[in-house]
């Protein structure tokens, strides 16, 4: 497995080759950062499936056996970034129910998630009923169901759910949902609460793997940051990498911060520790964007190519942070506003039809963006990113009182909510004001 865990560093080498990279910068993980030690919980978890594995080589018909592989491949591919355990996740919690139903239900829960992370949301919607049925009294088999219902956008159905688990807020595996579900609908400071209250009560666990309490980091930090709160958001990031130094979606996090704070520099850097991780199209377009802000084009160049073939090899629906990435750099916009379209046939959520707005708006049909950003604004969600893109669409249609508001809005909340909007931003309220 440690050979495995090296693959994305020679990657990101051989990426540099394939893209004429002699000599250049991008991508520089592959020269200057060393694949990060292998932890005792992921040196632990590679020994368990091995002996799971041998155990299933004596009983090939164990549901049992079957159903602890596919837990113990799903925390693998949190712990070490490798998308590929979640296939096997996936594949052996099918056959493990395939074989039993009864006393089971884990297999259930592992194998919807497995396919959320795969962004197979309609498939792992039906699983999660079947779990919500096996045990209706199970309040987390209900949460995983509302988490998969707000992707799909479903979210009458949605609010049902979240308002009947408010109770059971303390549990680990709901508030973290029920918080989301709370950002969703503008309520950002009962979502402050439900986090930091989860963050405080993981940290003081020892019984669930590390990684687990590095996301409770992780995920109030990443809160803290998209509400400018970026001195906070950094101490959560640290905090998490005092219990996870590898955690590829903390360094990620951090090399956006840096960004947002205008060190371009250590923006690379926290990224490059990122992709000796995990390949992931998230911190390629940071580096994209570092190396445009220190002037170096030709390496944004390499790692935009490499930010596509990254996204052209993962599973599941095209990736909404390479489409806003082509669409603030304006490049490809038919290509992008015909993935948006085609995404919302499946699944209506508020962020798919922000992408489809900010294409029509990139294309020059304002009136149709605006029309589209409405259903973006459902919720009442207090995103900056999405304020400004509504914003925008309202000062390109003249409406320049609608602007105004909400850019002035996106900007109380994060004045440095974008490495490049939030200037245009500011620009564009001067301008109209």
């Amino acid at each position: 497995m440690q050979d495995a865990r090296k693959t994305t560093v020679f990657l990101a080498a051989a990426l540099s080759l394939i893209l004429g990279a002699a000599g250049g910068t991008a991508l520089r993980a592959s020269d200057s950062v060393e694949p990060p030690a292998v932890s005792a919980e992921l040196e632990q978890r590679d020994a368990q499936i091995a002996a799971w594995t041998n155990a299933l080589r004596v009983d090939p018909s164990s549901a049992i056996a079957l159903g602890q592989l596919a837990g113990l491949h799903l925390q693998r591919a949190r712990e070490a970034g490798d998308d590929s355990d979640y296939s096997r996740a996936e594949d052996y919690a099918r056959r493990s129910l395939a074989l039993r139903v009864n006393r089971n239900a884990k297999s259930y829960v592992t194998l919807a998630t497995a396919l959320v992370a795969a962004h197979r949301f309609s498939e792992a919607e039906e699983v999660a009923r079947e779990a919500v049925a096996y045990d209706r009294g199970v309040p987390q088999y209900a949460a995983l169901l509302g988490e998969i219902k707000v992707e799909l956008g479903d979210y009458a159905e949605a609010r049902v759910i979240f308002d009947s688990l408010y109770r059971f807020r303390s549990s680990l595996s709901i508030a973290p949902r029920l918080a989301r579900w709370a950002e969703l609908t503008g309520n950002t400071d009962g979502a402050y609460r439900l986090l930091r209250r989860a963050t405080e009560q993981a940290s003081r666990r020892r019984d669930i793997p590390k990684e687990q309490i590095a996301w409770f980091h992780y995920r109030l930090g990443d809160f803290e940051m998209r509400q400018g709160r970026f001195n906070r958001a950094r101490k959560e990031f640290r905090k998490g990498l005092g219990v996870e130094p590898a955690d590829y979606r903390i360094l990620t996090a951090l090399a956006k911060l840096s960004l947002l704070d205008g060190n371009a520099d250590e923006a690379i850097e926290y990224a490059e520790r990122s992709l000796s991780v995990k390949m992931d199209p998230g911190p390629l377009g940071i580096l994209a964007d570092a190396h445009l802000a220190l002037g170096d084009s030709a390496a944004a160049e390499e790692n935009i190519l490499a930010m596509e073939i990254a996204v052209r090899g993962q599973a599941g629906a095209y990736h909404r942070a390479w489409s806003l990435f082509l669409l603030d750099h304006n490049r490809r916009l038919d290509e992008v506003h015909r993935n948006a379209v085609a995404e919302l046939e499946t699944r209506k959520d508020v962020y798919g039809y922000d992408v489809l707005a900010w294409s029509l708006y990139r294309l020059g049909r304002f009136d149709e963006a605006a029309l589209e950003m409405t259903r973006a604004m459902q919720l009442g969600t207090r995103d900056p990113l999405i304020l400004y893109h509504s914003g925008m669409i309202e000062a390109a249609r003249g409406n320049t009182a609608a602007a105004a508001a909400l850019l002035g809005s996106a900007l109380e909340i994060n004045g440095r909510f974008d490495y490049l909007h939030a200037p245009i931003a500011k620009a564009t309220l001067r301008r109209i004001t």
